[in-house]
C-alpha cells in the first residue's frame, strides 16, 4: 500500500481522457454483468445515507470518522454517509427474500474523510458491494476459496475483454490465484511488516488471496485491522494483484463469510466492543433473524486503474485532491479528471 505519490518514470497514459471515459463504461458494464452471472447475483439499489446509531454502517477499523449531519425534517435522528455496505447487504438479503445460493450486488458510493491520499486512495470510494446467502454448513474455507476463484475468473475474462477493446493494453494476470493465510505469510517473512509481506508474496505470484485477517498472529500483531462485526476473521481475506505500473501490490477486494452469533460475541469481546451488542444490526445477528452469508467489496476505480494501466486513481474517477497531489501529478504527466 502506497502512502506517497509515486510518479512512474516517463509516464504517459495509454488512453487519452475521451478514450478513458469510454473504456471505463465498457469495463464496468462487462465486469458487473459477468460478476452477476458467475455468482448468481441480482443488482439492487443501495443507500448513500443510513441512520446514525443503528450499527448498520461499516466502521472499518474503528477509528475512521464518519461524515454525519442532521436533517431538517428528521429531528429524532442524525444520518451518516456510508463507509461501505458490509452490514446493510446482509439485512437487505432477508428483506428481498433471496434464497440460498442467490445474492445481490450494488453500486456503493462512499466518503471516507480520513483516507490518506496517494496513487491508490481517494476520499471518494466506489465499489461493487455483493452478498449471497449460504447455509450454515457452508461456513468453511472451501466455500470461501470457491467464491474467490469465481471472482478471479471474472477478473481474467474482464482483462481479456479490455485488451480486445484497445490493442495497446496487454494482459498481466497469472492463470491462477495463490492462497495463503496471514499467519503463513508472517512465518514466511518474519522480519517484514505486514504490507512488506504483501508486496513480496504478490510480486512472486502475481495474484494472491491473503486469508484470515483481523485476528492476532503468533507475533502478537494483526496483519491488518478488520471490523469485528461483519467478517468472521477465520474465514475472510483480501484479493491482491501485482501492478507493474507502480511496482506494488494493489488490494482489489476484501471479502469473507460473515459472523454468526458465536463469532460476533467472540470478536466483539476480543476487540473490546461489547457495547455494540445492543445495536439493531447486532441484535438481528444474535437472534438469528439474518441469513448466513458471504460477501465483499470490489473496488471499481481500482479495477479501472488496473486494467487501463493508469498511474493514479484520479485518472479514472472525479474526486478532490490536495494541492501537493495536483502539483506532483501535473509535473509527472498524470492527467487527473
Amino acid at each position: 500500500m502506497l502512502r506517497a505519490i509515486v510518479i512512474p518514470e516517463r509516464y504517459e497514459s495509454i488512453l487519452d481522457k475521451k478514450e478513458t471515459a469510454a473504456a471505463i463504461q465498457n469495463m464496468k458494464s462487462f465486469f458487473q454483468t459477468r460478476l452477476g452471472q458467475e455468482l448468481q447475483l441480482t443488482k439492487v439499489s443501495a443507500p448513500v445515507l443510513v441512520r446514525e446509531g443503528t450499527g448498520i454502517n461499516d466502521n472499518l477499523n474503528g477509528t475512521e470518522r464518519t461524515v454525519s449531519f442532521d436533517v431538517m425534517d428528521m429531528k429524532e435522528a442524525r444520518v451518516e454517509i456510508v463507509q461501505s455496505l458490509a452490514k446493510w447487504k446482509r439485512a437487505a438479503l432477508a428483506q428481498y427474500g433471496f434464497s440460498r445460493g442467490e445474492g445481490l450486488y450494488t453500486d456503493m458510493k462512499a466518503i471516507r474523510r480520513d483516507e490518506v491520499m496517494d496513487n491508490l486512495h481517494s476520499i471518494y470510494v466506489d465499489q461493487w458491494d455483493w452478498e449471497k446467502i449460504i447455509s450454515e454448513p457452508m461456513r468453511n474455507m472451501s466455500t470461501l476459496q470457491t467464491e474467490v476463484k469465481r471472482i478471479y475468473d471474472v477478473l481474467k475474462s474482464t482483462e481479456k475483454y479490455m485488451c480486445e477493446f484497445h490493442s495497446s493494453l496487454e494482459p498481466i494476470l497469472p492463470e491462477r490465484i495463490h492462497f495463503i493465510t496471514a499467519q503463513e505469510l508472517e512465518d514466511r517473512y518474519p522480519a517484514l511488516s505486514p504490507k512488506e509481506r504483501e508486496q513480496e508474496i504478490t510480486r512472486e505470484y502475481g495474484a494472491v488471496f491473503i486469508m484470515q485477517i483481523g485476528g492476532v498472529l503468533n507475533s502478537g500483531r494483526v496483519h491488518d485491522g478488520r471490523s469485528p462485526d461483519y467478517d468472521d476473521w477465520s474465514l475472510n481475506g483480501d484479493i491482491v494483484l501485482w501492478y507493474p505500473v507502480l511496482n506494488c501490490a494493489v488490494e482489489i477486494s476484501s471479502m469473507g463469510i460473515r459472523v454468526d452469533a458465536q463469532t460476533l460475541r467472540q470478536q466483539l469481546s476480543v476487540s473490546g466492543n461489547q457495547e455494540r451488542l445492543s445495536l439493531d444490526f447486532h441484535q438481528a445477528v444474535l437472534s438469528g433473524e439474518l441469513p448466513a452469508t458471504i460477501g465483499g467489496g470490489i473496488g471499481q476505480s481500482r479495477l479501472c486503474m488496473f486494467f487501463l494501466k493508469k498511474a493514479h486513481i484520479g485518472e479514472v474517477q472525479v474526486s478532490v485532491w490536495n494541492d501537493k497531489t495536483i502539483k506532483e501529478c501535473q509535473e509527472g504527466n498524470i492527467p487527473l479528471l
